[in-house]
């Protein structure tokens, strides 16, 4: 075997050793990143009623700063109660806009985690109130 073949030989298998080892730490960083991990209503899906808006985040957001917006189909603001945390990183608002009709509606979020920088984001869900009018 060519000298040039087990050097290229010994590389890969160095380099496959270094990434199986450092894995582990990658995983863990990317659990640790402050994230949506859940909503209700969850994002694309159809409603019949809305009572609330859930987030849970991968850590309990920072109370400085942190917003919950919910926009009709046409951009206007719902509106929505206090923004309210728990200890299980649920971020919570309760929807007072009585009337909310059927249509698609979009969430906008912002908050930050253990880091201090904070992320944003939306999702839209559609609303079928049974009878129009919830």
């Amino acid at each position: 075997m060519s000298r040039l073949l087990k050097n290229k030989s010994a590389l890969a298998a160095t380099l496959a050793l270094g990434l199986s080892a450092t894995a582990p730490l990658y995983v863990d960083a990317v659990m640790m990143h402050f994230a949506l991990a859940s909503s209700v209503p969850e994002a694309d899906s159809m409603v019949s009623e809305l009572n609330a808006i859930q987030l849970t985040f991968t850590q309990v957001p920072k109370e400085e700063g942190r917003t919950l917006r919910l926009l009709d189909s046409a951009g206007e603001l719902a509106e929505l109660g206090e923004i309210h945390m728990d200890e299980e990183k649920v971020m919570s608002a309760h929807v007072e806009a009585e009337g909310l009709g059927t249509g698609n509606y979009t969430v906008v979020w912002r908050a930050a985690g253990d880091d201090g920088h904070f992320i944003k984001g939306e999702y839209t869900f559609m609303l079928h109130a049974e009878d129009g009018i919830q």
